[in-house]
């Protein structure tokens, strides 16, 4: 049923109260506002980084669903970190970085009306400051490119104080020095001597997976092939195990991590590995003959 001609300016002015008082229309208009700005202000100065762009962009913006990878463009994203591993969004397929500078501070930002933030940066942090709701820790991360220096990836990692659950955020921007766009032709690892292969860092889940894999100890290429399996069709190269060899090392790292927890050494001599592991952990051998035949036991003193 249509509304009168003479009832329908007044349903529209109840409309606009309602849309106001519920402080819907002011964040409908802000984020027109944003998403107009950053299509037609192109120029958003990534290398000065200043504190009003990722805070804005941090309280009153969606987060991604997905970690970026691939990114060759300028760009930013914002990612959250109860959601997501903050060394996830590091293995973003775009080769190895050099971590040039890290800084930390903390800031005391409150959302006022329309979306507006009050903030004030705090010098020293007390115990009575530290369990108030509007304190953040704000620490940035700056990564240059080692496939091209001139690329560069900046993160700001805010999150809150006293309930970190509430609010844990992180700020992703990519850009161009001189925003001048070149291409990235991907390095092989520094320590790789065999293969030119482009060295694609592992996500710490993967890294996580197959740890726990390794100590089941099972055939690594077993455990490969079934990890491949478990991936959706639509996962990321790093979301994906390399090769079995990231499961040799992991079992060589996790073996070797115990045999010094247990003072213990393991070589290709097994007959003096069993004699210097028996004097180390204070085992002995007794050899008993008798009419029956020879008993041999293991004594721990």
């Amino acid at each position: 049923m249509i509304a009168p001609l003479s009832h329908r300016p007044l349903r529209c002015f109840w409309i606009i109260k309602f849309l106001l008082d519920s402080a819907i229309l002011p964040r409908v208009l802000f984020y027109y506002k944003t998403i107009k700005y950053l299509k037609i202000k192109e120029n958003l100065d990534f290398e000065t980084l200043s504190n009003d762009l990722v805070f804005n962009f941090a309280f009153n913006s969606e987060c991604s669903k997905t970690k970026p990878t691939s990114i060759h463009e300028k760009s930013m994203f914002l990612i959250n970190l109860n959601e997501n591993l903050f060394e996830d969004i590091l293995a973003d397929e775009n080769g190895s970085y050099k971590n040039y500078q890290v800084k930390r501070e903390h800031f005391k930002i409150s959302v006022g009306d329309n979306l507006k933030l009050t903030t004030k940066k705090i010098k020293e942090i007390d115990d009575q400051i530290k369990f108030q709701n509007d304190i953040y820790e704000v620490s940035r991360y700056y990564y240059q490119c080692k496939s091209n220096t001139n690329f560069y990836r900046k993160i700001v990692k805010i999150r809150n104080l006293s309930e970190e659950k509430s609010f844990n955020k992180v700020f992703v921007c990519y850009y161009w020095k001189n925003d001048k766009k070149e291409e990235i032709e991907l390095l092989a690892h520094q320590n790789s001597t065999k293969t030119s292969r482009a060295f694609l860092r592992s996500t710490k889940t993967v890294l996580n997976n197959v740890k726990k894999s390794v100590e089941t100890n099972k055939s690594s290429s077993v455990e490969f092939g079934k990890a491949l399996k478990q991936q959706e069709k639509n996962s990321c190269i790093s979301d994906v195990p390399r090769d079995t060899h990231q499961f040799y090392n992991h079992k060589y790292l996790s073996t070797r991590k115990t045999l010094i927890e247990n003072n213990l050494v393991k070589s290709k001599d097994m007959y003096n590995d069993a004699i210097i592991n028996m004097q180390r952990s204070k085992v002995y051998l007794l050899l008993v003959f008798s009419l029956i035949g020879l008993m041999c036991l293991f004594l721990r003193l």
